[in-house]
């Protein structure tokens, strides 16, 4: 079963955890009360800002949204929050969360910046039954005031009739969005509304590989073009073809000892890498695209089950216990590197220098070393009590993004290092600071125009895909001309709708 961190936070906390704020202005006071607003509101300001206005002294900021805050730079956050008098936030998630350094020293920011003291009340439901749960919360008039969903699953949800139209408690057009407002419209609109928005830029955190460094090193051995796989990305060497010879150098069957688990839906990971997936985006129409038997796609099906082949290991969710217990070398865990944290025994394995994760490698046969860079999906749910503390939220967290602060991003450091044992490289990949120039030295690009997880869309029959996907047993043509059919059809429904 997939692990969740509270996925409330999870759209921007990847981002901003590692962040604190500058200074903020006390210009462009707004005179409104947010309870009263609708859609068509157009804001009035006392500001000075250079946005311009109208004879009537209104702001006029350009886009499709007729709401207007006019927050014309990213040192500023709308003040319409000074106006929210509740400060509960209900999110349906399924972990109960608790304290965290990160968490804890984002809320001391949010109440200096704004005066809330924001709390979350967490209705905790296993991840599987989020849906239903959420379903039955709208229709009763009680929704959530926030809801953050896995991408994986985000396009079976997408036409559902849960969402608020984003539009009436975000200005895309301010000057926090504008590196948001155009992300993947195809999956975050729907019958004209604005019902999510998805971040990017954190692909490779989360598209990790845990792997055990005893292993590898024995791999290792005597072999001059392998060496440790997190240094080998650095240095740019991290490639489909390192990590199969070494899956092959480590694969011992007989004795118990196997290369890699691949998991079915961590196919879609190895896929990207080519800057694809099984669907597209079409950047003029921005409809959906069928993309299963595109060349780079189906080479991706062979070269993963060329490893699987090699392992003898089929695809098993229990690779964290064989990669602690020194028989499995590498473990696409669906959750990337976040489990090196999230319990005692991997905390203490990763300070002993015993596994330590790496990013998908990079095709060999493309140019450029592809990651997914869409966050999970964030939302407001229809009949949500509180939609206006949640847009406070948000613009917090965009604001968040743009404004780092040393002091807390060295308090982050330190708890990733010493506590969780995360070594330097490892961290810079998450580390809002470090990460763009890491990026920048290998030459990483973000796949944009695909859909990840596109086996999940509604009325596809995901299962059999899977299934097929990574049978060694059943030929990669075998298998798109079994399960093409219902793809196409899927994608044709999701478009007439």
């Amino acid at each position: 079963m997939e692990r969740r961190i509270i996925r409330i936070l999870s759209a921007v906390l990847c981002v901003s955890i590692l962040l604190t704020l500058t200074a903020c202005g006390d210009s462009g006071r707004t005179v409104i009360d947010p309870d009263s607003l609708e859609t068509s509101t157009v804001i009035t300001t006392e500001s000075n800002d250079t946005g311009s206005q109208d004879e009537n002294g209104e702001q006029t900021v350009s886009g499709s949204s007729n709401l207007r805050f006019g927050v014309t730079n990213t040192k500023k956050m709308p003040n319409f929050i000074s106006k929210i008098k509740n400060n509960t936030l209900t999110v349906l998630s399924s972990s109960a969360g608790g304290s965290s350094v990160e968490f804890d020293t984002q809320l001391e920011i949010f109440k200096e910046l704004t005066g809330i003291d924001l709390k979350f009340d967490t209705i905790v439901v296993p991840w599987s039954q989020m849906p239903e749960k959420l379903a039955s919360m709208v229709m009763a008039g009680s929704a959530p005031d926030l809801f953050d969903y896995a991408q994986s699953s985000w396009l079976s949800l997408l036409k559902q009739p849960y969402w608020d139209d984003l539009n009436k408690y975000i200005d895309f057009d301010d000057a926090l969005w504008k590196d948001v407002k155009n992300v993947a419209p195809a999956i975050s609109t729907y019958n004209g509304k604005r019902v999510a928005f998805f971040t990017t830029g954190y692909g490779l955190t989360g598209n990790t590989i845990i792997y055990n460094t005893k292993l590898v090193q024995d791999a290792a051995e005597g072999d001059a073009s392998l060496y440790d796989p997190l240094d080998m990305f650095y240095d740019g060497k991290w490639t489909w073809s390192a990590l199969q010879k070494y899956v092959e150098k480590i694969s011992d069957p007989d004795d118990g000892i196997y290369g890699i688990a691949l998991p079915n839906n961590r196919i879609s990971a190895f896929i990207a890498t080519t800057g694809n997936d099984i669907i597209r985006i079409n950047s003029s129409t921005q409809k959906l695209e069928y993309n299963l038997e595109n060349k780079n796609v189906t080479r991706a099906f062979n070269y993963a089950k060329s490893l699987i082949k090699l392992s003898d290991l089929p695809g098993t969710w229990q690779g964290m216990s064989m990669v602690l217990s020194d028989s499995l070398g590498f473990f696409c865990d669906v959750n990337g590197a976040w489990p090196l944290k999230d319990s005692a025994d991997t905390i203490k394995a990763v300070k002993a220098g015993k596994i330590l994760a790496v990013p998908f490698p990079r095709d060999d046969n493309v140019d450029v070393y592809y990651s997914g860079s869409l966050s999970d999906p964030t939302c407001i749910p229809l009949k949500a009590k509180n939609p206006w503390l949640a847009s406070a939220w948000l613009y917090f967290k965009r604001y968040m993004a743009y404004n780092p602060n040393k002091e807390l991003s060295a308090k982050n450091e330190k708890l990733y290092k010493e506590t969780y044992g995360w070594p330097d490289k490892l961290y810079m990949l998450n580390s809002p600071e470090a990460h763009g120039d890491v990026f920048k030295k290998v030459n990483v690009t973000y796949t944009m125009d695909v859909i990840p997880f596109g086996e999940r869309l509604a009325d596809f029959d995901q299962d059999t895909y899977w299934s097929l996907a990574t049978n060694v047993n059943v030929l990669t043509s075998q298998m798109v001309e079994q399960v093409g059919p219902s793809l196409k059809t899927a994608i044709n429904r999701f478009n007439s709708k």
